[in-house]
């Protein structure tokens, strides 16, 4: 027990330096992530929150996931949380494309000298006999040609170039 518990913590600890290095907080005032009324965490909080909680599995829900990970100065309720989630302010594209951004400028100040690509894979994580399931849709999978049920996993590569 103690001993996930300190990979917990060592996973939130290496989470909020690499959300620091890419200054995640400003990202998020940018696209229009903002702290609706009353008392609780802020949206980088919750944000780093849910996302540590996307490496933990112990639960079947995204808030169950959620509170295993969550710190004890959070005030947070499953409400807000997905109403945090739901939120049609929230520009997740323009999000996505700044922290992309953010993480190739940081890469090729690491490769400054070599050429590098970086491989996107979207594939489709099929459940089919998956009923109750937090997330699950019926995806289009582009190597079947039809629709499964299942979730989608996006992983991205970064692979050097060899020199002509």
């Amino acid at each position: 027990m103690i001993n996930e518990i300190s990979s917990c913590d060592n996973l939130i600890n290496n989470i909020i330096a690499i959300a620091g290095e890419l200054k995640l907080s400003r990202l998020l005032r940018v696209a229009n992530f903002k702290k609706r009324d009353g008392i609780g965490a802020s949206v980088y909080t919750v944000f780093i929150m849910m996302l540590c909680s996307c490496f933990f599995r112990g639960n079947k829900t995204v808030h169950g996931n959620y509170t295993s990970v969550k710190q004890a100065n959070n005030k947070t309720s499953k409400s807000s949380l997905y109403r945090f989630l739901s939120e049609p302010a929230h520009n997740w594209r323009k999000l996505l494309l700044l922290l992309s951004a953010s993480v190739i400028s940081k890469l090729r100040k690491l490769s400054y000298h070599r050429k590098f690509c970086l491989v996107v894979d979207d594939s489709v994580l099929e459940r089919p006999k998956a009923s109750e399931v937090e997330l699950l849709a019926r995806l289009y999978d582009h190597v079947l040609h039809r629709f499964v049920k299942g979730f989608n996993c996006l992983q991205i590569l970064m692979d050097h170039l060899a020199d002509p």
